[in-house]
């Protein structure tokens, strides 16, 4: 048919996935075994994702790849989308069946007569080879089709079609409707001998990795070699101790965005699960750091296991033992080091007694504007005063040395809520104008300390972002959050970049701020962690003002200065 010649492409490619399944799944069915399923493929259908594609041509507003989707969708309408049902899911099932992996997927059809008058059109060869089942000669490999309830079902052979589901999207569950594309991996299905092969070769790469090398200290080397022992043990456990894994891409037309997720589950009452569990119910003293207006926000929070705990406080002690060793290499007298000691020890009590506590407890924001720049940070802390005693030993001490340090610090400069104010003003002489215009000079910077929390800022409104965080973590001191989560606002970042840029390159970020300034504040990209049952939920979140705002990137660089080419970002 002419569809066949005018795209040759289309049967080619055809073929080829079909190649592909039948090489995925190119051994038989083993009777004699239980087959578990090992990976689920699922895919929404065409409805869905032809409209969800729709909603991002009109986000992107590039003419050229409208009109080629536009081409993509008219040749599938032209043939009827071959007899498939366009409304319902398609997908894939690879299961494990001994040192077998056998593939079977499936696509809804309404009209089974139509689907194969489409595969002769498209020059594809079929042939009858009994009870129900249809070949396909595929590069390298035939394919065979069975049609039964209004679902194709294709697989390397047909004994792997004589039984199939009545209902196969019962295999995919909420998939198709959590996302376009997605992938479900049941871990514990993973046969034996695989995963034991998996193990040994782990734990080869974890006896290279933990040698000691050349010139590496023993304090180095302790510290690199307990990170790389806890990290392998943390994988052996993920290896045997898992359930599923989840990957999968959605968009959100009525919010505007597009997202993908990342599930992972443990197998219940294993170790992990109960690890998992910990992050369940998280909540914060600090939900102050989530300012409005913000370029980025950071939260995190949860409860740290007694392993966990005894694990950070061994690390910490050869932190400790490293750092005192190069004091001892800096040939200070022995008064000089008895107190530079004493001042890291207590430096080091403090930590360690946070992290007995259990609770992690830490939020970030950077604020940002045309004319100013602040970072704050804050953290749970067990002992305040103690903290601040060895940070006032360590300014004397340096200050001995550096009078001019004792003269940009100030000590107890406020108390403002129950935090002690100690205040920095560093001044910059070489400082670029630029730089000053945000940051300002000198630099102000305050180290907040109370009887449980530390807070740092730095910047042009340090005191005043600190004293704002505060109120508002005190107005929402307990506050229920997700265990963990960073929010990048787009139109903040690129105000900043605008008033920063050199004035080539500020009338190019002119058009990004007011493209994202139209849309309505829905420019942020974030990393959400919340808990599942035994497991964890990861989401990439990407609002329509930074899709949008993507392909003006590319020319405002190119041209600094100039206006799009007409009919879009990209021109005709």
């Amino acid at each position: 048919m002419l569809f066949c010649k005018e795209y040759p492409i289309v049967r080619k490619t055809l073929l080829s996935m079909l190649a592909v399944a039948a090489l995925l799944g190119a051994s038989a069915p083993v009777a004699a075994q239980e087959a578990k399923n090992l990976l689920v493929v699922s895919f929404s259908g065409y409805d869905k994702m032809s409209g969800d594609i729709d909603f991002f041509m009109k986000l992107v507003g590039n003419p050229q790849v409208s009109a080629g989707w536009e081409g993509v969708k008219m040749m599938a309408t032209m043939q009827g989308l071959g007899g498939i049902d366009p409304a319902k899911p398609w997908g894939a099932i690879v299961q494990t069946q001994g040192d077998q992996f056998p593939i079977t997927g499936f696509i809804p059809v309404k009209d089974f007569a139509k689907m194969k008058e489409t595969l002769t059109s498209m020059q594809v060869e079929m042939k009858d080879v009994g009870d129900g089942v249809s070949q396909i000669s595929a590069p390298g490999r035939a394919v065979f089709l069975k049609e039964k309830g209004g679902w194709v079902f294709i697989g390397p052979s047909p004994e792997g079609l004589k039984t199939t589901p009545a209902d196969p999207t019962a295999l995919l569950g909420e998939m198709p409707k959590r996302h376009n594309v997605s992938v479900r991996a049941t871990v514990k299905n993973v046969p034996d001998e695989f995963r034991k092969m998996f193990l040994a070769e782990l734990q080869k790469g974890a006896a290279a990795a933990t040698q000691q090398n050349p010139g590496e200290s023993d304090e180095e080397y302790a510290i690199r070699s307990g990170v790389t022992k806890r990290m392998i043990q943390s994988m052996v456990a993920a290896v045997n101790e898992l359930d599923e894994l989840l990957v999968g891409w959605g968009v959100d037309r009525t919010k505007g965005c597009t997202y993908i997720d990342f599930d992972i589950t443990a197998i219940p009452g294993t170790k992990l699960a109960a690890n998992f569990t910990s992050m369940a119910n998280a909540t914060t003293n600090l939900a102050g750091f989530n300012l409005p207006g913000a370029a980025a926000t950071l939260s995190a929070a949860g409860t740290m296991s007694d392993e966990e705990v005894a694990d950070t406080k061994k690390m910490i002690v050869t932190f400790r033992d490293k750092i005192v060793k190069d004091l001892k290499a800096e040939g200070l007298d022995g008064n000089e080091l008895q107190q530079a000691t004493q001042i890291i020890d207590d430096l080091f009590a403090v930590v360690q007694k946070t992290i007995e506590g259990k609770k992690s407890d830490i939020g970030a924001v950077l604020m940002l504007s045309p004319d100013a720049a602040t970072l704050a940070f804050g953290s749970v802390l067990a002992d305040g005063a103690k903290l601040e005693k060895a940070v006032k030993q360590a300014v004397a001490m340096a200050g001995k040395d550096e009078p001019g340090v004792l003269q940009i610090v100030k000590f107890d400069a406020e108390t403002y809520q129950g935090v002690r104010f100690h205040t920095l003003s560093i001044p910059a002489p070489n400082m670029p104008p630029e730089a000053v215009k945000f940051l300002g000079n000198p630099v102000e910077g305050v180290l907040g300390v109370s009887d449980t929390n530390a807070y740092f800022a730095i910047g042009k409104d340090a005191v005043k972002t600190l004293k704002q965080i505060i109120d508002k973590s005190k107005a929402d001191a307990g506050k229920a959050i997700a265990p963990g989560q960073l929010t990048i606002s787009a139109t903040p970042i690129a105000k900043f970049a605008q008033a920063a840029a050199p004035p080539p390159v500020q009338a190019g970020m002119g058009i990004v701020v007011q493209a994202l300034e139209q849309a309505a504040g829905k420019d942020k990209l974030t990393i959400t962690v919340k808990a599942i049952p035994n497991g964890a939920s990861g989401r990439l979140e990407i609002e329509e003002g930074i899709i949008k705002v993507l392909p003006l990137l590319a020319p405002a660089a190119a041209a600094p200065g100039a206006p799009p080419p007409a009919g879009g970002p990209f021109g005709e």
